[in-house]
């Protein structure tokens, strides 16, 4: 919603796939394969790891007996399993994983290929994966169907099969996650009316658990306590100054609502919050830029509660609800509400608004 994800999928594959020696007789596509995968080696090891990629899809177009090389499988898991940018070797994926002989076992292995692909935003390819690798949808437990209905969301690509999946999905059971998915195949398909309620249920969902739980309330409470200090960004107040030297020039005013709150909010420096930081010093003069890093909020978090720190995966599900339902809110024309999960993304999600899917 990495490495280890592609190493547990290698060992899958290394049981799964029989390594048998190759008796070519090294004269045409197989030899020049074998140059190709040395090359791959080299380029991998001087740090080329795009140039390494494209020689080991190389080697194995030229060649697909070259997948019984044993030595193709450890340059592969070298090459792609320590790599988090986009790959150049989706083929081979593809082709390891319909090499899985057992049916149950190549669905898994599908799913965890389209995670590995899905971080590196190949959404059309781990959405094929699994439509050629899971069993039907009917047949699928609860998590192939959100998995492949969230990857089709993704690459914005069969979105009415996409539906189809998460609905059998929350059918199947009823989760924050499921109805994130949800919200996201409606958005997809335009129907955001109907996703912005579900992005909602979804999120009150998810911190309702968090606040059952009382090791994570204090940092949820603590979140909620920063988030209602936060100030306008500067993103926020370039846009909304613009529009107002529009209105002032009298350009589309006629067409343009004028929101006293905006207006109200590029009048006001742009200020730390008395929530997060040390008061500023007597005299001192307020500051119109106030420039941090990704995620600033989130990192003093963490800090001040390090049980919190350790268990990093299941927090970070939050921003990509929130920047889901920005979205959402921005398709509406929800200006305000949008600007509010702006804010939040800015100060608690580490990964740029761009990472997030």
């Amino acid at each position: 919603m990495k490495a280890s994800i592609a190493n547990r999928f290698l060992v899958l594959a290394t049981i799964a796939l029989p390594v048998v020696p190759v008796l070519s007789d090294y004269f045409g596509p197989s030899t020049y394969a074998r140059w190709l995968l040395a090359n791959a080696a080299n380029q991998y090891d001087q740090g080329n790891v795009t140039q390494a990629q494209e020689s080991l899809q190389k080697a194995h177009d030229m060649s697909k007996d070259i997948v019984t090389d044993g030595n193709f499988w450890r340059q592969f898991e070298r090459i792609e399993g320590d790599t988090s940018g986009p790959s150049k070797s989706s083929k081979i994926w593809e082709d390891m994983v319909r090499r899985v002989a057992d049916p149950e076992q190549r669905a898994m292995a599908a799913l965890e290929v389209s995670n590995l692909l899905s971080n590196r935003r190949q959404f059309d390819v781990a959405a094929r994966i699994l439509a050629d690798n899971l069993p039907p949808r009917e047949d699928r437990n609860a998590v192939q169907n959100n998995q492949i209905a969230y990857m089709r969301s993704l690459a914005k690509i069969d979105l009415e099969e996409a539906l189809l999946d998460i609905n059998q999905a929350i059918k199947q059971l009823n989760n924050e996650s499921f109805l994130d998915t949800k919200a996201w195949v409606l958005h997809q398909l335009g129907r955001n009316e109907e996703a912005l309620p579900l992005i909602d249920e979804s999120l009150s969902m998810l911190i309702g658990k968090w606040r059952a739980n009382p090791k994570i309330e204090p940092f949820i409470a603590a979140m909620n306590k920063i988030e209602e200090g936060l100030s306008p960004s500067e993103s926020e107040v370039s846009l909304a100054a613009n529009a107002t030297k529009t209105a002032t020039d009298g350009s589309q005013t006629a067409e343009t609502d004028h929101d006293p709150a905006i207006a109200e909010s590029t009048a006001a420096p742009v200020e730390p919050s008395a929530t997060v930081g040390v008061e500023p010093p007597a005299g001192a003069k307020p500051r119109t830029k106030n420039k941090r890093s990704a995620g600033w909020a989130m990192v003093q978090l963490l800090e001040e509660f390090p049980v919190i720190a350790r268990g990093v995966p299941t927090v970070m599900d939050l921003p990509t609800l929130r920047y889901h339902r920005m979205k959402i809110h921005e398709a509406l024309g929800n200006t305000q509400a949008m600007q509010k999960d702006l804010r939040w993304l800015e100060a608690f999600s580490i990964k740029g608004t761009d990472d997030l899917h």
